[in-house]
């Protein structure tokens, strides 16, 4: 008895369905991992810039309260007292205005007694102008803005100071 053998045909060259699937598979698994890189990478990157501006404008508010305490230089801002830290990309807005503390004890914020005069501090210009305020004056608010020069949000740091 002899053994019977079975031929197939010939294989044709190429992939199977099977073999292709897994590659999509596969590249599909790659592409997903490289977005989640990279949306990582970008929002450490803005995270670092926004702690950058926060410790800028926490630094500058330390400085102006050392100021502050001073009964001679409360609630005065000039372009002679410490400007902000510069930061690549971004400019300053400083306001401070003295409050009003209202008579409701129930009120969660007190409001400018008049307008706030505002100085802008920028990389290019220094401020003339100087924010003053009144002998009777015993609260004051000192705001620090910092705003992108191109898009985003800005950031703002608001403290209130009462005369000693």
């Amino acid at each position: 008895m002899t053994p019977r053998t079975r031929t197939h045909g010939a294989r044709t060259q190429g992939l199977t369905l099977v073999e292709v699937l897994v590659a999509i598979a596969i590249l599909a698994i790659v592409i997903a991992l490289s977005a989640a890189i990279i949306t990582s990478l970008t929002t450490n990157g803005r995270s670092r810039a926004g702690l950058g501006v926060n410790q800028a404008a926490q630094q500058y508010i330390e400085v102006m309260t050392r100021d502050w305490l001073d009964p001679h230089r409360f609630g005065t801002v000039s372009g002679a007292t410490a400007r902000p830290t510069t930061l690549s990309g971004y400019t300053w807005e400083v306001t401070a205005c003295e409050v009003t503390v209202p008579t409701d004890t129930s009120a969660t914020t007190f409001p400018c007694a008049a307008p706030p005069q505002t100085i802008t501090f920028t990389p290019d210009t220094a401020a003339a102008a100087t924010l003053t305020p009144s002998p009777t004056a015993n609260l004051m608010r000192l705001t620090v803005t910092y705003r992108p020069t191109g898009s985003g949000q800005p950031l703002t740091t608001s403290t209130e100071f009462s005369r000693r």
